[in-house]
């Protein structure tokens, strides 16, 4: 760690408040326009959440996030239709408006609104599904294992 002497101290601060005093009005107009943005609501506000695989954890992950902490369920994703059923009843009633139902993970990562993957689907998946995931600018949850391998053994 570098050692700062007082006479670097004292010209650095007073370089310092001197630009702080010249930018004070322009502070101001930036801090009435963040307030003015926060009124109307930014995006930033809520995440939009796809759960891919429902079935079993995945249905922990509708539960948790639905409605809590900032998040929106907007879309459920599962290869197998018999299994949304309880998920997407669950979004509604707790956030007032019944997510969207795809089958085919590829239109997640193909949809701008999605801010947030969570993945519950078999091990194989996982770093398959994190990937296109973050190829696609989306963050991503995923549980243990991020992935698995399967050693072949010649005999």
């Amino acid at each position: 760690m570098a050692t700062i002497n007082r006479r670097d101290f004292l010209q650095n601060s007073a370089a310092m408040a001197a630009a702080l005093a010249g930018a004070g009005k322009f502070g101001q107009e930036a801090l009435a326009y963040e307030a003015k943005k926060e009124k109307k609501g930014s995006a930033n506000e809520t995440l939009r959440v796809a759960v891919i695989g429902v079935r079993g954890r995945g249905g922990e992950h509708v539960h948790s996030l639905a409605g809590n902490f900032n998040c929106a369920v907007t879309t459920i994703c599962d290869a197998d239709e018999a299994m949304i059923g309880s998920s997407m009843r669950y979004v509604e009633k707790k956030q007032g408006k019944a997510p969207k139902f795809v089958k085919d993970l590829r239109h997640v990562m193909d949809d701008p609104a999605i801010d947030v993957v969570t993945t519950a689907t078999p091990n194989h998946w996982h770093a398959l599904i994190s990937i296109w995931a973050m190829q696609a600018g989306k963050d991503v949850y995923v549980e243990k294992p991020l992935a698995t391998m399967s050693v072949r053994v010649a005999g």
